[in-house]
């Protein structure tokens, strides 16, 4: 099979059938994508080396879950219910929480 070659001033055979992309960088498509989606922010915690074990246990065996999925549903069934039981949402807080381990 001859390949034909192709001159430069000659469109690509693809550009006038195949939905191509832009030209911008996959970089600035994430970052897009990511503008649009819920912002998220990172904490960090200590959490027992059993229930972790137990966390990924779950994550292993269930396809398509995450490990933050399954915390983040965790963590909003629980601050549902706190404002639940405490009858809506609490108040802003006043100041930043402390960092650090609380004092003895």
């Amino acid at each position: 099979m001859e390949r034909r070659k192709r001159r430069r001033n000659e469109p690509h055979p693809l550009a006038t059938n195949a939905k191509l992309r832009t030209k911008e960088a996959a970089a600035d498509r994430r970052r897009k994508a990511r503008s649009e989606q819920e912002k998220n922010a990172r904490i960090t915690l200590q959490l027992s080396a059993e229930l972790v074990e137990r966390l990924r246990n779950i994550v292993y065996w269930t396809p398509g879950i995450t490990l933050t999925a399954i915390v983040t549903e965790a963590l909003r069934r629980c601050v549902e219910e706190r404002e639940t039981e405490h009858g809506g949402a609490f108040p802003k807080r006043a100041q930043q929480l402390r960092i650090g381990r609380p004092a003895k």
